[in-house]
């Protein structure tokens, strides 16, 4: 039969909790599943980074400002 599924909204905040930096055990008690669950959400879904208040850097080019490069070089104006 198998191990039963963890809901998603659960799985999603054991994987937030570890995006946080959280541990396996500490993101365990957060989403109230065991340690060997999340262990197993991690192996399926990845790490999650939980990217509030995250500020990019500086010399990094905006969505729109890769857009109008890439149209840039499509028509040769680079």
């Amino acid at each position: 039969m198998g191990r039963p599924k963890i809901p998603w909204l659960v799985a999603r905040e054991a994987l937030l909790a570890i995006g946080r930096g959280a541990t396996i055990d500490q993101a365990a008690v957060v989403a109230g599943v065991s340690p060997r669950a999340v262990d197993q959400l991690v192996s399926e879904h990845g790490r999650m980074l939980h990217l509030e208040g995250h500020k990019p850097r500086a010399d990094v080019l905006t969505v729109g400002e890769r857009e109008v490069t890439s149209i840039d070089v499509v028509y040769g104006r680079v």
